[in-house]
């Protein structure tokens, strides 16, 4: 429905919605969690959690690895089935993730960090022989938010500053392909909801989108900005 009209960019349609948040009752804790598979799968899972009923941190450390150089048969490039290997398949992941979160009597206030790493090879067609490193893909990322919420007398405002910055670096060196591509995008949103009586709430929100671009398609760095207005109102039956 249009539930993605408040929370989302615009677009009319459906909405799914993951977030972290914080648990007050818990103090310090650890957790540690380690995995590895078949065909050089290995990871690591880091989950540090600290502070008290006014103040929370959470910190996440998390990195994986695969070769993934699994057997198979290939029926489609020979007249006869011919066993081989998956080559050119590795994947290296790296991520942190930092959250502070601050309460106060009524408000509750989050700075949040995300830095995600993704090293990748990318295995073409089995009809296609290839060799190691001919085609890679690249990605960095660094998503920075700060929220404010205040809450009064059955309403509230939210206030939500955000930086996104995307890097994506594509190399194909069959076909001499070197495509580096750059994006920051800043948004700024603003969310107040004022009770109607005791059944009904109006909610009212602004939210603007910067978009920066370098990428091997545009000439220089190319921007658009969004601006987007909403009213909605709910009432209780």
């Amino acid at each position: 429905g249009g539930a993605s009209m408040a929370a989302g960019s615009g677009g009319l349609g459906g909405l799914l919605t993951i977030e972290t948040k914080p648990d007050w009752n818990k103090g310090r804790s650890l957790m540690i969690s380690t995995g590895a598979g078949s065909f050089g799968k290995y990871s690591g899972l880091v989950k540090l959690r600290a502070g008290g009923k006014k103040m929370q941190s959470v910190t996440r450390l998390f990195a994986n690895s695969e070769i993934n150089d699994f057997p198979f048969m290939n029926q489609a490039g020979f007249s006869e089935p011919v066993r081989q290997y998956r080559n050119n398949a590795e994947v290296i992941q790296n991520s942190l993730m930092q959250e502070f979160y601050f309460r106060g009597k009524k408000s509750i206030t989050t700075a949040s960090a995300w830095y995600n790493y993704l090293d990748r090879n990318l295995p073409s067609n089995i009809l296609v022989p290839q060799n190691d490193g001919a085609e890679s893909q690249l990605d960095r990322s660094l998503r920075t938010v700060l929220n404010h919420n205040r809450y009064f007398g059955g309403g509230g405002t939210e206030t939500t500053i955000a930086w996104f910055s995307e890097d994506l670096w594509y190399v194909n060196k069959t076909i001499s392909v070197d495509s580096r591509n750059r994006s920051n995008t800043i948004f700024l949103r603003e969310v107040v909801e004022i009770p109607a009586g005791s059944k009904t709430d109006i909610k009212f929100m602004v939210l603007d989108e910067v978009n920066m671009v370098r990428s091997v398609n545009y000439d220089g760095q190319v921007t658009r900005n969004l601006l987007t207005m909403s009213v909605s109102a709910r009432r209780e039956i």
